[in-house]
């Protein structure tokens, strides 16, 4: 059954369930469950007794016996990792208790969700979310979109998941009018620089909004922003594997080329020394970056085909 929301009625009236899942578990011989998702920005008290009435109707309509419900919680940075719904009679105790999910943890793994991206859409959508939610800077915000832009078109994804990806980002983080031309300029400059292998995204989306296509303007603002995003990356990297850092490693790192804090990047995530990180290597090496952050991905080598369906 494919995910949807569900309505439900009961004497309150009508209900709906976010997102509704079936599958099929082998764990003790093959039986179907359902999953229940809902998805909330805060959860106030009556948010337990409320996903224990959902799992009981569902239970009820769908005559299925097992229903698991999970909460996901986009505003949460913290919290406790299940909830309960208790309600005691004279005789009789009812208690649920289901999973939940904060968003707001995945802040401090942005590296993990970059290697899920790969395999696995719903990261790229957390990421969005994460940035939509505590990035309240206007060009931090024009920095991270265009990073997310680059890791889809480097992700290997079908094209049309591609173009829904995008279309899903660019709706999630929002952007003043000006700062949506530079990110309009920026697209076009990295389709024109990855070779997309399909007619792209930002021509239309450039045309709609009466953007000229500048590319030459959008690479140069697109590569500055991805150079500074990758220097600060790189400095805590070092400070974090090689502290205290030797006077000028700093200046270096804010002056140096895009390419050679690429390659610095790749060296310093299983380096033995800090002057390894810097030292020439001796043979040519593969310059494929891997978890380092969004920005050190996002300039890995893209597939020829460009064809991955989503969850492969």
């Amino acid at each position: 059954m494919a995910p949807r929301a569900w309505r439900l009625c009961d004497e309150a009236g009508r209900s709906y369930v976010d997102k509704l899942v079936e599958v099929a578990t082998f764990r003790h011989g093959t039986r179907r469950v359902l999953i229940h998702i809902e998805i909330q920005g805060r959860a106030d008290a009556r948010f337990p007794a409320r996903m224990y009435r959902y799992n009981a109707l569902l239970k009820d309509a769908r005559g299925s016996p097992v229903v698991d419900s999970l909460a996901v919680l986009t505003g949460h940075d913290a919290g406790p990792e299940w909830m309960r719904y208790r309600d005691e009679g004279l005789a009789c105790i009812t208690e649920f208790t289901f999973p939940v999910v904060a968003l707001g943890r995945w802040r401090a793994r942005v590296p993990e969700l970059i290697t899920l991206t790969a395999t696995n859409p719903f990261a790229v959508i957390v990421m969005a979310q994460l940035q939509a939610l505590h990035d309240h800077d206007a060009e931090r915000r024009l920095d991270g979109k265009i990073q997310l832009l680059r890791l889809l078109y480097r992700s290997g994804y079908a094209r049309d998941d591609i173009r829904a990806l995008i279309r899903l980002v660019d709706w999630m983080i929002t952007l003043p009018p000006g700062l949506e031309t530079r990110f309009a300029q920026a697209g076009l400059a990295i389709e024109e620089e990855l070779k997309v292998p399909f007619v792209t995204t930002f021509e239309r989306l450039g045309e709609a909004r009466g953007v000229a296509k500048g590319l030459e303007q959008g690479r140069e603002l697109e590569r500055d922003a991805l150079r500074r995003n990758q220097s600060a990356i790189l400095q805590r990297l070092l400070a974090r594997r090689f502290a205290p850092l030797p006077p000028g490693i700093n200046d270096r790192l804010s002056t140096a080329p895009l390419d050679t804090l690429n390659l610095w990047l790749d060296k310093a995530i299983d380096a033995p020394t800090l002057d390894a990180v810097f030292t020439a290597p001796s043979e040519p090496q593969s310059t494929q970056v891997y978890t380092a952050s969004i920005n050190a991905v996002a300039q890995g080598p893209m597939s020829d085909t460009g064809d991955m369906r989503l969850g492969e």
